[in-house]
């Protein structure tokens, strides 16, 4: 019959409890539509309407009830989501804090490595200072103004040690140079300038040529007899 026509067991049994009849979950569907058109209330137009309203009902709540099933699917979706947002954040944080420390420590790193590195070569100026003023020192002593312009003075310009060793060897190299190119004196023996005004070898007005004594006149002094004009073996005197 039209009248049951889209209706559920469950909206056949709503209409029968409406016309009074007692049912339950044990009827099936075909015993439900006989008890509803054996009762005494029943009314084909009446149970029509009553049947068109329970249906109606009962798709409201259902369609109400998948909205809210949806609904609650939404929102579980959702929220998943922003646990999954929540939790790459989290990570992203975590790694940012990584990343930090571990610059902060590569940092701390190279600068250890700058101050060993500028306390090193402030080591090295240190020791290579003392080594300019020392070897200045010495060299200033046996060398000429000029060469001590030319090599002394720009030494402690050097950047190493090593540096100044080179400029050490070339200025012994061109003094060894310079000696070899200066020509040898010739010495000659002349005897009236050897002794003239040599005061060196004056005493009271006599001069002494190796180990004798002369008077201004020149003449030898004998040791043997004391006189002037002759030396010891020429001396007349016997010994």
């Amino acid at each position: 019959m039209s009248i049951f026509a889209g209706a559920r067991k469950c909206d056949l049994k709503i209409l029968a409890e409406e016309l009074g009849e007692t049912v339950n979950d044990s009827h099936k569907l075909k015993d439900l539509k006989k008890i509803i058109l054996a009762s005494k209330e029943y009314d084909e137009e009446s149970a029509k309407e009553w049947m068109n309203t329970i249906i109606n009902e009962r798709k409201e709540r259902d369609e109400f009830a998948e909205r809210r099933r949806q609904d609650e699917i939404q929102i579980a979706e959702q929220k998943s989501q922003e646990e999954i947002a929540d939790r790459r954040r989290q990570d992203e944080i975590q790694m940012a804090e990584r990343k930090r420390k571990e610059e902060q420590e590569i940092e701390i790193e190279l600068r250890k490595l700058e101050y060993e590195e500028r306390k090193r070569k402030n080591e090295m100026e240190f020791e290579l200072q003392k080594i300019c003023l020392g070897a200045k020192d010495q060299i200033k002593l046996k060398v000429s103004q000029e060469v001590k312009d030319h090599f002394i003075n720009d030494s402690c310009k050097l950047n190493s040690p090593d540096d100044l060793v080179e400029k050490l060897d070339d200025y012994d190299t061109s003094r060894s140079t310079f000696r070899s190119k200066q020509p040898r004196k010739e010495w000659h023996y002349d005897k009236q300038t050897f002794f003239k005004d040599d005061s060196a070898f004056t005493t009271n007005g006599k001069k002494k040529l190796y180990g004798i004594t002369q008077n201004e006149r020149g003449e030898p002094k004998c040791f043997h007899c004391s006189n002037f004009g002759h030396i010891a073996r020429n001396c007349s005197l016997p010994n």
